[in-house]
């Protein structure tokens, strides 16, 4: 979590590397309020502009930065465009549709309704599948025995085959096989594919 310009709050997944300076922070400045619910950098940026061409320079600023702490972490796949209304979210593109890597302050009362506000989607089968003991919760959307989307939650970040997930989205795979977040025996395994997350 990003502090700065009187105080306005942009959430970031860190990437720690030698790359950048000790004490310095990176951001693409080009990220949207389209493709997250936090995460924009300009909004922590100084109003500062170029004295000789008159262009805004958010180019480097005075900022804080302290950890997120997240109640939940989620990752989500679906064929509707996604603009979930989370603390953090960033949302992209796939073959299929959609995907969200998400964070919440707050855990849902009913992870299947919070599943369909997140995914848009309504008046469909779902499955769930939820572990008291890992705390982990998942919701497979269906209609009309295809996959619409797909919610994977934990209280640490979500490790699951992303790439594999992404691709059962339209398929007619079994929902509880879909949950599984891997592919099965009789498939090749596309690889894990885990994403830094707010911790």
């Amino acid at each position: 979590m990003v502090r700065n310009w009187q105080n306005p709050i942009s959430k970031f997944t860190p990437l720690i590397t030698p790359r950048v300076a000790k004490g310095q922070l990176v951001a693409p400045m080009h990220w949207t309020r389209q493709r997250t619910t936090a995460g924009t950098v300009n909004s922590v940026m100084a109003p500062v502009t170029d004295p000789l061409s008159g262009q805004s320079a958010p180019k480097s600023s005075a900022v804080s930065a302290e950890m997120f702490r997240a109640k939940w972490y989620g990752f989500l796949a679906s064929n509707t465009a996604l603009t979930p209304q989370t603390p953090y979210a960033a949302v992209a593109r796939t073959q299929t549709g959609w995907q969200a890597e998400l964070a919440g302050s707050k855990t849902p009362d009913d992870w299947e309704a919070d599943a369909h506000l997140l995914s848009g989607q309504s008046g469909s089968d779902d499955s769930l599948q939820s572990d008291t003991a890992t705390g982990t919760i998942r919701v497979a959307i269906a209609q009309d025995g295809l996959i619409t989307a797909l919610l994977f939650v934990s209280p640490t970040p979500v490790v699951l085959s992303r790439t594999f997930s992404v691709g059962l989205i339209g398929t007619d795979t079994s929902p509880l096989a879909a949950l599984a977040g891997r592919s099965g025996p009789d498939q090749p395994d596309p690889g894990v594919r885990s994403v830094l997350a707010l911790t």
